[in-house]
């Protein structure tokens, strides 16, 4: 007789599970629809594959010529179709390479001074536009697509232009801007200018939003209908993100879908795509953001009337005659990208992100959760560990707690696929996501009572919703870590300082530990971003140095774990190191590490194993009680 293996429920997701997942993004349709492109990155390198729509061939890499890079540390802005025979690429010698949408050598190269991404192609295919970013300008910029001649830019002014698109007749680019020290979701604008044969022919015209900071209205997306009739794009004029249409002109504009529900998150990248237009222009898709839910509705422009298209989140929305492209995604489902086809409610995937062994049937979504504190109503995630032999799934208040912040901190906790999380959930932890007051997803007064108040309202919301899990009796209160990259890891830092016996190690991967030194230093997107997060300097010295880690130092006695890589230059490796030479300086439990060749963000196999490893370690010495851990495969049994 053979031998039958029962492997039902799988093994615990691996460190080198973990650091095999690729990225995929950005799925976009060519023009007729015929091919399905999307970009794929993985150890550092990214690819634009293509693949055909009825499924009649596998995906082809396109980009092996070339160094393919969105241009920005946020990604995205990578390709765009020019027609269905050619990709315009952004790649990492500073230019625009034009490749056959078969593979091969690049036709054409377009010159540029300075990073570029976003390329867009207008109509007849003759000319492009794209960012520019030097470090010290950032510019629209219309170029031809045969690389002859010298680009010409579009924009006057603005400390920063994003996302340019062409009007469907070819006559005008338009895109995003914003001024420091405005953050492009607190106070942008979307503006449009004439260009005729690749000259600008008339001056700068509003179409959205505007430079007012204070009572400042964030926009994003602009994008317009196939027909050129319509120009959608995202506005939190009601205090909520929602789809807005106008006219092609920016007249006559109103929400396409009011409702208490955020459409768009912040931009923190280029050519985010939460809506799509239908291939007719008489619907729009859209990403709804349900307390951290996603679901995908499509909307028609005439009477406003709302259909479920799929559950889970899609981003990098595009819709062609054969369907919504997306890369969806979801609490217990890896990243793919998928073609929806609301005709039949049938979904197709194109390709996935992650190796096999994650999708397992019996992980858990979270259960959504509230507290309150100071009369606030505060959210977040609680994720449960599957069960493991001889306990029961109830029994988590015999599991460690493991509170995993999220970054920004103007980011939001989602039901999206973590690999991390997922890593951790297989240990035995109870995994808590909370979505601090400062954080996106619940209207914009949620996100902005953050202003003025970081390092103190995100640290005291993220305490009590400790408090409130382990008076539920969810979670032991004496066996709590915490853990947080960017902003995440700030946060982290504070709670060991303002909460130490909320937590017993705190994990930080490349997070802030002076705010001063974060204000000279950091990259200039974010330059002027604690002006709004804490105050404008120097009035504000006081309370710089009030909530930086490195300023309470000699106090700290949680242990701590600072990750770092030694090319970010968002948070430099100068702010871990102050705090662990002054830790060390006082004796207090610190361990750390620093990743050679690493940025604001792991891009490397061995790196991430290396995390991982390193912190599974560090939480067992230092939370009691080694979590349970979930079991392997059963052994072989006869069959």
């Amino acid at each position: 007789m053979g031998r039958r293996v029962d492997v039902k429920g799988g093994g615990p997701v691996t460190a080198a599970m973990v650091a095999r997942a690729r990225s995929v993004s950005d799925p976009q349709w060519s023009p007729s629809g015929a091919l399905l492109a999307w970009a794929e990155s993985a150890s550092g390198r990214t690819d634009v594959l293509v693949a055909p729509a009825d499924g009649s061939d596998l995906p082809l890499v396109v980009t092996a010529a070339v160094r393919p890079a969105g241009g920005h540390p946020s990604g995205g802005g990578v390709f765009a179709w020019l027609g269905d025979d050619a990709l315009v690429v952004a790649t990492r010698d500073d230019g625009l390479a034009v490749l056959p949408a078969r593979g091969g050598p690049p036709v054409a190269v377009v010159a540029a001074d300075g990073p570029v991404f976003a390329p867009a192609v207008s109509p007849d295919g003759r000319r492009v536009a794209f960012v520019r970013d030097t470090g010290t300008e950032c510019a629209v910029m219309v170029a031809a697509t045969d690389g002859s001649g010298a680009p010409v830019r579009v924009n006057d002014a603005g400390d920063f232009a994003w996302d340019p698109v062409w009007r469907p007749d070819g006559g005008a680019v338009t895109w995003l801007e914003w001024d420091l020290p405005a953050m492009p979701w607190t106070a942008s604008r979307i503006e449009s200018r004439a260009v005729v044969d690749g000259v600008v022919a008339g001056p700068v015209e509003r179409l959205a939003g505007g430079v007012d900071i204070e009572a400042g209205v964030g926009v994003a997306q602009p994008r317009y209908s196939p027909d050129g009739a319509w120009l959608a794009y995202v506005s939190d004029a009601t205090r909520w993100a929602n789809v807005w249409i106008a006219l092609a002109d920016g007249s006559e504009a109103r929400p396409l879908l009011a409702e208490p529900h955020e459409h768009g998150r912040p931009t923190w990248g280029p050519r985010m795509r939460a809506f799509a237009w239908s291939p007719d222009s008489t619907r729009v898709a859209v990403v709804r953001n349900e307390a951290g839910f996603g679901r995908l509705v499509s909307v028609v422009v005439a009477d406003g009337s709302v259909r479920e298209e799929a559950k889970g989140w899609h981003v990098g929305v595009d819709w062609g005659p054969a369907g919504i492209a997306a890369v969806r995604s979801g609490g217990r489902t890896a990243p793919q990208v998928t073609v929806h086809e609301p005709a039949t409610g049938g979904r197709r995937v194109f390709a996935r992100g992650t190796p096999g062994g994650f999708e397992t049937g019996d992980r858990a979504e979270p259960t959504p959760v509230t507290w309150t504190r100071d009369g606030a109503t505060v959210h977040g995630l609680v994720w449960t560990p599957r069960p493991a032999a001889g306990r029961p799934v109830e029994d988590a208040a015999a599991a460690p707690l493991l509170v995993l912040l999220h970054g920004g901190p103007t980011d939001q906790a989602l039901v999206d696929w973590q690999a991390r999380r997922a890593y951790f959930l297989d240990r035995g932890w109870v995994v808590f996501t909370p979505n601090a007051r400062g954080s996106t997803g619940y209207g914009r007064e949620y996100r902005d009572a953050m202003n003025g108040a970081w390092g103190e309202l995100d640290v005291d919301d993220v305490a009590a919703g400790i408090d409130a899990l382990a008076a539920s009796h969810r979670v032991d209160r004496g066996r709590v870590a915490v853990m947080g990259g960017s902003a995440g890891g700030y946060t982290a830092l504070m709670l060991c300082i303002r909460h130490p016996d909320r937590v017993r190690a705190a994990v930080s991967l490349y997070g802030v530990t002076d705010l001063l030194g974060l204000a000279a230093g950091t990259w200039r997107f974010e330059s002027r971003y604690l002006d709004l997060l804490v105050g404008p300097l120097p009035a504000a010295t006081a309370l710089y140095r009030d909530r930086s880690p490195i300023t309470h130092a000699a106090g700290i006695r949680t242990p701590l774990l600072l990750l770092q890589g030694d090319r970010d230059e968002v948070v430099p490796l100068a702010q871990p190191q102050a705090l662990i030479d002054a830790l060390e300086a006082v004796g207090a439990p610190v361990e750390h590490h620093v990743y050679a060749g690493e940025g604001h963000g792991w891009s490397q196999e061995a790196t991430v194993v290396d995390e991982l490893e390193r912190v599974e370690a560090f939480l067992d010495r230092h939370v009691p009680g080694r979590p349970v851990p979930i079991p392997g495969p059963k052994e072989p049994t006869d069959a």
